[in-house]
């Protein structure tokens, strides 16, 4: 990463994604598994004075600034200008799950289990694509 911008560009997604993440893993671990414990209206309260909080708006803005960096960084370093190798397919790939992500969180569905459980998992499956794209481009892939 020779480049100053691409260097500004990738820190900041990384930054942004790591706090996103920290997010989705102490909700899911640690604080929606204690609250269950003291009772559905419990959890449901906390829930929703979480989505009116500071908090979520700071959440939104690390998910979308991921998403939109990732989506600059790879434009950045020519990814669209090779999308038939294993490493255009993965960025391309990794940028619509992103969006997906994005539009599950902030948007009308949230609520829904089977979706909560897919925006959960599907994190894990971007985080793996980043990994394989990083050793695609190293290795020539």
């Amino acid at each position: 990463m020779d480049r100053p911008e691409l260097f500004i560009v990738h820190w900041l997604h990384v930054f942004l994604a790591i706090y996103w993440f920290g997010a989705i893993l102490f909700s899911r671990v640690s604080l929606f598994p204690a609250l269950r414990r003291l009772g559905p209206e419990s959890l449901e309260e906390v829930r929703g004075a979480m989505k009116a909080g500071h908090g979520t708006k700071i959440t939104y803005t690390a998910a979308i600034g991921t998403v939109t960096l990732g989506w600059v960084r790879g434009f950045i370093d020519g990814a669209l200008d090779d999308l038939g190798s294993l490493y255009g397919q993965l960025y391309l790939t990794a940028g619509i799950l992103g969006i997906l992500m994005v539009v599950y969180l902030v948007g009308p569905l949230y609520d829904r289990p089977v979706l909560n459980i897919m925006y959960v998992w599907a994190f894990p499956v971007m985080f793996t694509m980043m990994v394989m794209m990083r050793f695609a481009g190293l290795f020539g892939w």
